[in-house]
């Protein structure tokens, strides 16, 4: 978006504020007085107070005009982190015989802005000019993000009269990737996520106090029968609460695919739903591709949404794992009543990945029993999740898995 299609802010009348009420007072005041007191020194000073305030209104007027908003800001960002964005004041006044800078000692606040947010500009601009300022910002819902209203408040010169202007801003990134793409906050339950680290290691693995020649510290997994008291982790076992050995060695290869199923299948109907499941499952979805795009396993993503055909990612072959995160973040509920499709859906990613996430905003109870991989060629672990413990306002949600393996 270039500058040509940016439109005007929309500047208000100078409203009075108390200092400028003050001012108007002490001004008046020390004119009566004079004429009162014949002291032409007194009536002089009065009329320059009320000349200075004469000015001020007119310069309050003139401080917000010919100013163009641009904002740069990130491409992608995940919900709740911050990330940085630029505001670029452009003065655009054309010349003229008397020319004054403007944009000075302002204040800016994009809609982006939290509620208390803003970028403070001390000096102005002159005409072609640019000023510049940057703040962090958080955003917590996700999806795509167009807005571009800007809202800007001014005391200049003297806090004697305040003028506020609203409009849009040029949002310079607009064109090329059609607004800010949000992704759901990545979540991984603690169960869960030390469920994976574990899993990335070998369980025969040698385990001791101290590594043998040319081998290396690997990491801790939980204590099994006949491991040596000795090599018990004794700062891992605080944190987990789970007795944990040393192991060494380099670490065995890492699975080399997981599959992620996302539905809405339920029996029936009738059922309330709650948007915060649906956020929490999609917060814990980002949090499962998040895990396998910082670890370098390949990810199968699937979902089973409404009457739509079955959408099928396959990460990182196919496409990257940001076009799964793309398509969490637009993601919107449909009720899917198609236990067919879904069922095939589970059996072919149970024969292509080392485990597969079924995952859903529906109680557990409605539908794990449904999608048995047992009657799979080659049947392959299962995880199935559900968010039907949510609390978000006292607790963390809570999990129900169940693994099935051959």
């Amino acid at each position: 978006m270039n500058s040509d299609s940016a439109r005007p802010l929309e500047v208000g009348r100078p409203a009075v504020t108390s200092a400028g009420l003050a001012w108007f007072w002490l001004s008046l005041g020390g004119i009566a007085m004079g004429m009162i007191r014949y002291d032409g020194a007194l009536i002089w000073l009065g009329v320059v107070a009320f000349v200075v305030l004469i000015v001020a209104r007119w310069w309050a007027c003139r401080n917000l005009l010919g100013l163009e908003i641009h904002r740069r800001r990130p491409a992608r960002v995940f919900a709740g982190e911050l990330f940085e964005v630029t505001l670029r004041i452009l003065c655009t006044e054309k010349e003229g015989w008397f020319s004054l800078r403007t944009g000075c000692a302002i204040e800016i606040r994009d809609c982006l802005f939290s509620k208390n947010q803003s970028i403070r500009m001390r000096e102005g601009a002159a005409n072609g000019e640019w000023l510049e300022g940057k703040t962090a910002v958080r955003w917590f819902r996700r999806g795509r993000v167009r807005q571009t209203g800007v809202s800007l408040r001014s005391v200049f010169p003297l806090g004697l009269f305040e003028v506020r202007a609203t409009g849009s801003l040029v949002d310079e990134s607009l064109p090329v990737d059609g607004g800010m793409l949000v992704y759901p906050q990545p979540f991984l339950p603690s169960v869960l996520k030390r469920s994976l680290e574990l899993e990335r290691f070998d369980l025969g693995a040698r385990h001791g106090i101290e590594p043998e020649p040319g081998e290396e510290f690997r990491g801790v997994r939980e204590y099994r029968s006949g491991d040596a008291v000795k090599a018990i982790h004794w700062p891992a076992t605080a944190r987990t609460g789970a007795l944990m050995v040393r192991e060494w060695d380099p670490p065995a290869p890492r699975p080399a695919r997981y599959g992620l199923i996302v539905h809405t299948w339920e029996e029936g109907g009738g059922r309330l739903l709650r948007p915060e499941r649906w956020e929490w499952m999609l917060r814990i979805a980002a949090g499962i591709v998040a895990y396998c795009r910082e670890n370098g396993i390949g990810l199968w993503y699937a979902e089973e949404i409404g009457e739509e055909s079955v959408v099928s990612l396959r990460s990182p072959e196919a496409c990257s794992f940001g076009k799964t995160l793309e398509r969490l973040a637009m993601l919107h509920r449909q009720k899917s009543s198609d236990i067919e499709r879904l069922k095939s859906i589970v059996e072919k990613q149970t024969r292509a990945c080392d485990r597969v996430f079924v995952l859903s905003d529906v109680p557990l109870s409605l539908w794990q029993e449904v999608i048995d991989p047992g009657s799979a060629a080659t049947a392959r672990q299962v995880t199935c999740l559900d968010t039907e413990s949510v609390a978000p306002a006292r607790t963390r949600p809570t999990f129900l898995t169940r693994n099935k393996a051959s």
